[in-house]
């Protein structure tokens, strides 16, 4: 519904409910409390179509033009002031009207967002309404840790918008992450940062870890504890490993860091994946480097023993099960046996001795203090 019809639907709502002057509107507006007063010029600026539509506000009009027509004793029938009737016209609109075309020398808008708003509507929670649709445009640091503590107060979901931010470029994500930080939105930080591993281009990776390292506000250790907690998600050491991501991903992630010169970086995700992948994702990710020794298979597989005996064992018993091209059992199972530290072989062995892999806890014990290869 384009601004002109909601205008013209404003302007016969208040013809029929006597023609109350924008004075009167603006008392009216002030006596349903602070979050719908409206001053006389934001009445005109309404009434005309000067400005956009704000739900908070065309409801505050609508209901002042309602509260009129009673103290004049010609109330409006129920169908003219309904607010659901009010709420779905502001909604379409919102939803239909593309933003206006810039002008030729001006730069071009962001891409407009469609957001689901219904569940803000519904709950009443007119303002946010408000601070999304007036920032439809702007960048989402700028309005989106209001809208998250807001969100979080009233125990609703942030979820798309969270995802929405996980989607844009490299500095406009990691704004985001610290504007979110600076407000002290924890668990909307993590969940960003985790939504950011699963939904960035593999090749946009490198330069979200350097643009958090390099962050001075709100003070410098906290862009390098995120760009950490990346690592840790892409690697499955937080939060356990992304499902959603595959082989092509992680060896593109890799091959990223690599073309920045991020050797150590590349490091610690092989050796982050090998001690908290998922068995079979460590297994085929291993078998897509040459087989050498102290090359990238090797690192992922001697780091598997650096991660829980749960994970060792889950492994191990993957390697008995699964056939996968480049992966020799045998040779695999010794590759992973001489990542474990030295001191842990008898513990390791106790364990899978008592989970029933007796022949991998005899390896074990066999290859103790013995140098690799």
């Amino acid at each position: 519904m384009p601004d002109e019809e909601l205008t013209e639907q404003l302007k016969r709502l208040r013809a029929r409910a006597g023609n109350p002057s924008v004075r009167d509107l603006a008392k009216l507006t002030a006596r349903q409390g602070p979050g719908r007063a409206m001053t006389r010029s934001t009445v005109q600026d309404k009434i005309s179509g000067k400005s956009p539509p704000r739900l908070a506000q065309i409801l505050a009009l609508v209901q002042a033009c309602a509260d009129y027509a009673n103290s004049i004793g010609a109330p409006l029938p129920p169908e003219d002031t309904d607010e659901r009737v009010w709420r779905d016209r502001i909604h379409a609109m919102s939803v239909r009207t593309p933003p206006p075309s810039p002008a030729p020398t001006e730069a071009p808008p962001r891409p407009s967002a469609r957001w689901d708003l219904d569940p803000l509507i519904r709950a009443g929670m007119y303002d946010m309404v408000d601070v999304v649709q007036a920032n439809e445009h702007q960048p989402m640091a700028s309005w989106l840790p209001t809208l998250i503590h807001a969100l979080g107060s009233a125990g609703m979901s942030n979820e798309q918008f969270l995802t929405a931010a996980s989607r844009e470029s490299p500095p406009e994500t990691v704004a985001t992450i610290i504007a979110l930080a600076a407000s002290h939105e924890t668990r909307a930080v993590e969940r960003l940062v985790h939504l950011s591993a699963v939904n960035q281009p593999a090749d946009h990776i490198p330069a979200i870890i350097v643009l958090l390292r390099r962050q001075r506000f709100p003070d410098p250790a906290v862009g390098v504890q995120l760009a950490d907690l990346l690592i840790n998600m892409l690697t499955g050491k937080q939060y356990g490993g992304l499902s959603n991501i595959g082989l092509d991903h992680y060896v593109s992630i890799v091959s990223a860091l690599r073309s920045a010169t991020m050797e150590r970086d590349a490091t610690r995700v092989l050796e982050g994946i090998g001690a908290h992948g998922r068995a079979k994702l460590v297994l085929e990710l291993a078998a897509s480097f040459p087989d050498k020794t102290y090359g990238d298979r090797e690192t992922v597989l001697s780091s598997v023993a650096k991660g829980s005996d749960y994970h060792l064992k889950s492994l191990l018993e993957e390697l008995r099960t699964t056939t996968i091209k480049g992966i020799d059992p045998k040779n695999t199972l010794d590759r992973i046996i001489f990542g474990i530290p030295y001191d842990k072989s008898q513990a390791i062995a106790s364990y899978l001795q008592s989970e029933g892999m007796n022949e991998e806890a005899q390896r074990v014990l066999e290859l103790e203090g013995q140098p690799p290869f």
